[in-house]
């Protein structure tokens, strides 16, 4: 992919077995509109040794975790941002690359990176609710996000591992809800999107 665009997703031994989550997840490339080129770019973290043999089996990319924070059991309706997670992340976005995240439970039915603005640093499918004719709420993630690599996100990335290092026993985080109440961002000038679940979510046409 021409600009350096890496699509990320987890998966543990309970979504990666036979008729299992990865295997919809991986036909949904080979079917969806304009998405089977995609497949060499996606990478598949496993969280065990189970889920990594299996992603063997089905996939050429696949990276299992080690050394590094005990992942929790995750919400099904929330996309957390675990410390093992934001560690990973930030290791990409050092390497220079972009990062599409998705959950393996959102089907890529059609190509989401088409939709992205290209001066938006960070677009996130949120649950959004509408608080007035004007403007959303956010109630929680919605599966799918893409952050753009350059010094201001690097520093966003940062700024999280900070948080993770400073309050290691605190709840994962919804990186909606981060974005959203966050000042940092607004102090380093990154440009947020949100996308409704209409359009990106789990097991719906992206």
């Amino acid at each position: 992919m021409a600009d350096r665009t890496v699509i990320l997703t987890v998966v543990n031994g309970n979504w990666a077995k036979p008729a299992s989550i990865l295997d919809l997840f991986l036909e949904s490339f080979q079917i969806g509109e304009g998405t089977k080129r995609l497949l060499n770019h996606l990478l598949i973290i496993a969280e065990d040794s189970q889920a990594f043999q299996y992603c063997n089996s089905k996939h050429p990319h696949c990276f299992q975790l080690k050394n590094f924070p005990k992942i929790q059991p995750r919400t099904p309706r929330n996309l957390m941002l675990s410390p093992s997670r934001v560690i990973l992340l930030t290791q990409i976005v050092e390497l220079g690359y972009h990062v599409a995240f998705t959950n393996a439970d959102v089907m890529w039915l059609r190509n989401p990176l088409s939709k992205l603005v290209p001066d938006i640093e960070l677009s996130i499918a949120c649950e959004l609710y509408l608080m007035d004719a004007e403007t959303y709420g956010i109630s929680g993630d919605g599966g799918f996000f893409h952050l753009k690599t350059n010094e201001r996100t690097y520093q966003f990335m940062k700024n999280l591992n900070l948080k993770r290092v400073l309050y290691p026993d605190s709840e994962h985080q919804s990186l909606c809800k981060v974005s959203g109440n966050n000042g940092f961002i607004d102090l380093i000038r990154i440009k947020v999107s949100y996308f409704s679940e209409v359009n990106f979510g789990r097991l719906s046409a992206l």
